[in-house]
């Protein structure tokens, strides 16, 4: 794993390279997943990264609010798990098989 939140202050690399796909649900216990959008949106290494957003919060603003920080794509998740799983292979199957950043050699999402 590439980072994690530390404390309140957002998300931490201990490695020099960078995760494929960040999966982020907007609904974070100490800090605000909109301000952790932003602050990976402002590292230059992380600029190009897809983010997708997953959360059973599907308001209008909330979706304007994601994709103008820098989302990718935002996907309103089942409570159900099975139906939840289902969504999160098909968007690492998309992020793998169709998705490329320019400059950028193929990488699998794994």
């Amino acid at each position: 794993m590439y980072g994690r939140l530390n404390d309140r202050r957002g998300p931490t690399g201990s490695r020099g390279d960078h995760p494929r796909l960040v999966l982020m649900d907007m609904q974070l216990p100490a800090v605000s997943g909109l301000e952790v959008l932003r602050q990976i949106r402002a590292r230059r290494q992380l600029r190009t990264v897809p983010v997708v957003v997953l959360t059973a919060v599907g308001q209008d603003k909330l979706v304007a609010d994601c994709l103008e920080a820098g989302a990718n794509a935002f996907v309103t998740k089942s409570t159900h798990y099975q139906k939840l799983r289902r969504s999160i292979s098909r968007i690492a199957t998309f992020w793998n098989n169709e998705y490329r950043v320019p400059g950028c050699e193929s990488r699998a999402v794994t």
